[in-house]
């Protein structure tokens, strides 16, 4: 098996939204090059309504914009809602279908919103399934995440990176946007793909992004088990869907049954000094919206039924990431040995949120 990790490409800004420096405003006027209005979305699941103001945002609401014109403000607000609200596209494949929807399972059990899938995306991935193979099938060489157009030429080439691919397929062509890759060969169907990278942390923390809307995986149809998945959003949606999300996403969830038990392999490798398999990692994502700098004080792994301490191969975090893939509120626990089948642990995490006052979250779940 081998696991890869994609890494975040943003598409250039649309020149639509005044990001320049707000400088000491005058008397509004509509011809003042300093006028400003905010684009306010309230923070709820579907809003329904934006409102325009030179105000700051209430604390139930989020600011999206900020523009010249109240005019412009308007056109733009209803422009975002459209695109919040566009449907799902329809999914084809069995086996996509499968994949995408436990995907979803896995988010909404975490407390997180569940993504839509993207049909240019779904292309997108398809197109470099395709060239990946093409490549083994010719060359005999593997490719991960970027395609060599000068080297290997393939009629499957469309991008050197995942945004080029999405960008070529016409996703958020005209706004700035990110795409991140996940990809996984020799599984048998696409969501085994997605069962397996759930135990690899750096692609964990990729499916369960709290940014994340779009997404897309290739069916298994056309190549032999190569399954790439693109997972993206627009920027202007990005902190909406943030705050939409909870103070603290851990995983496994509270009460999940099925955990696996071990950690085998990760590309890179997330503790290259530590003996595999290792215990399935179990980690703690902060909202960093809410919780923009925590700090951990604890973070242990009890088995449930004798009280024990399970021992720890490594506590990771951005400060000691040997390949700098975790941000400064992302956390994971290798446990030293493979976890017991059919037993029940319970995480304890004590941290500071305010720099102040140490908080507890304690939450478990049975292994398989």
């Amino acid at each position: 098996m081998c696991l890869l990790f994609g890494a975040c490409h943003h598409i250039p800004i649309d020149t639509a939204v005044d990001s320049a420096k707000t400088t000491e405003e005058k008397k509004p006027t509509e011809t003042n090059p300093h006028y400003r209005y905010r684009l306010c979305i309230p923070i709820i699941t579907n809003p329904k309504e934006f409102r325009c103001t030179q105000k700051r945002c209430k604390n139930d609401e989020i600011t999206i914009a900020t523009v010249r014109t109240k005019r412009l403000c308007s056109q733009y607000g209803t422009y975002w809602l459209h695109t919040l609200h566009a449907p799902s596209d329809p999914i084809k494949r069995r086996d996509q279908r499968q994949a995408f929807e436990y995907l979803n399972t896995i988010r909404k059990a975490c407390g997180l919103h569940p993504l839509r899938f993207d049909a240019k995306l779904a292309k997108a991935a398809l197109y470099h399934q395709l060239y990946i193979q093409d490549i083994i099938d010719r060359k005999k060489r593997y490719f991960t995440h970027y395609e060599d157009k000068r080297k290997y030429p393939s009629r499957y080439y469309t991008g050197l990176l995942p945004w080029h691919r999405a960008k070529r397929f016409g996703y958020m062509r005209k706004r700035a946007a990110w795409v991140t890759e996940v990809l996984t060969f020799e599984e048998n169907a696409p969501k085994d793909s997605i069962r397996k990278l759930l135990t690899a942390i750096y692609h964990r923390m990729a499916l369960l992004r709290l940014d994340a809307y779009d997404a897309a995986t290739a069916s298994d149809r056309y190549t032999r088990r190569i399954h790439p998945h693109l997972i993206a959003n627009s920027l202007d949606k990005s902190r909406f869907f943030k705050a939409l999300s909870p103070k603290i996403v851990v995983y496994p969830f509270d009460g999940q049954h099925d955990v696996q038990c071990s950690f085998y392999a990760e590309t890179p490798d997330p503790i290259p000094d530590i003996e595999k398999p290792s215990g399935n990692p179990v980690s703690i994502i902060f909202n960093d919206y809410y919780i923009p700098y925590p700090t951990l004080v604890d973070f242990k792994l009890y088995d449930a039924k004798s009280g024990i301490v399970v021992p720890a191969a490594k506590l990771l975090g951005a400060d000691n990431d040997p390949n700098k893939k975790l941000k400064p509120y992302e956390f994971a626990l290798f446990p030293a040995k493979p976890l017991r089948h059919h037993r029940k642990y319970t995480a304890v995490v004590h941290y500071l949120s305010d720099g102040f006052h140490i908080k507890e979250k304690r939450w478990s779940f049975r292994t398989r």
